[in-house]
C-alpha cells in the first residue's frame, strides 16, 4: 500500500487537484489519494458545507469548483524565498544546468507572487548571493549530454559512452565504449 493520506491533507489536495485538473471524477481522485470513492464523496461534502463550492461537471464529467474560489498564494518565509530564487535564479536561469532553463523562468512566477514585505527583504541581496556551479556544468557542450541522459531515463534505454582516459592520450589502454543504463540524473 502506497502513502497514508491524514484527511486534512486529503482534503487540500482534493481542491489542488480539482482546480489543476479537469475531469477528474471520483474514481480519479479515490486512485490519485489511494482511497476509497465513498470516502471522496464524504470528502466533497465536507468542502461544499465549509464553503469550498465543489460540484459535478457533466461537460467534463469530472468535478470543478464553481464560482470565483481559489486557494489562497503560498506564504512563504524570507528564508525560503531568498533559498528558492537565489536557486532558480542564479543556476536555472544562468543556463548552468542545461536542461533547468524553465526553472528560471518559474523563478520570475514565483518572485510576482510573493508578499511585498519578502521582495523588500530580498532586494538588497539580489545582487549579492550567487550560486555559482563547476565551469564543467555552465559549459554548452554538456548540455546534449544531459538532454541524452533524461531522454534515455524516459525512454527507458541505454547509452553508448566512451570513456577518455584523464590523459588524453592517443590510445589508451583504459580507453573504450560501454553501454550506460541510467535510472537517475543527479
Amino acid at each position: 500500500m502506497g502513502r497514508v493520506y491524514t484527511r486534512v491533507y486529503r482534503l487540500l489536495g482534493l481542491i489542488s487537484a480539482i482546480q489543476s485538473r479537469r475531469g477528474l471524477n471520483a474514481g480519479d481522485l479515490a486512485r490519485l489519494f489511494e482511497t476509497h470513492e465513498r470516502t471522496v464523496y464524504r470528502d466533497l461534502d465536507t468542502l461544499n458545507a465549509s464553503g469550498v463550492p465543489c460540484a459535478f461537471d457533466p461537460e467534463t464529467n469530472g468535478y470543478r469548483i464553481k464560482g470565483g474560489f481559489f486557494m489562497p498564494p503560498i506564504e512563504l518565509t524570507f528564508e525560503e524565498a531568498m533559498a528558492l530564487v537565489a536557486v532558480l535564479e542564479g543556476v536555472a536561469a544562468e543556463g548552468q544546468v542545461p536542461f533547468f532553463g524553465a526553472a528560471g523562468r518559474a523563478a520570475e512566477k514565483i518572485r510576482s507572487q510573493l508578499p511585498a514585505a519578502v521582495l523588500e527583504a530580498m532586494e538588497p541581496l539580489d545582487d549579492r548571493v550567487r550560486i555559482n556551479l563547476p565551469a564543467t556544468m555552465a559549459d554548452e557542450s554538456c548540455r546534449d549530454v544531459f538532454d541524452s541522459v533524461r531522454q534515455a531515463i524516459a525512454e527507458k534505454r541505454a547509452l553508448i559512452c566512451t570513456y577518455e582516459a584523464p590523459s588524453h592520450s592517443a590510445g589508451a589502454a583504459d580507453e573504450g565504449e560501454f553501454d550506460f543504463r541510467p535510472y537517475a540524473l543527479w
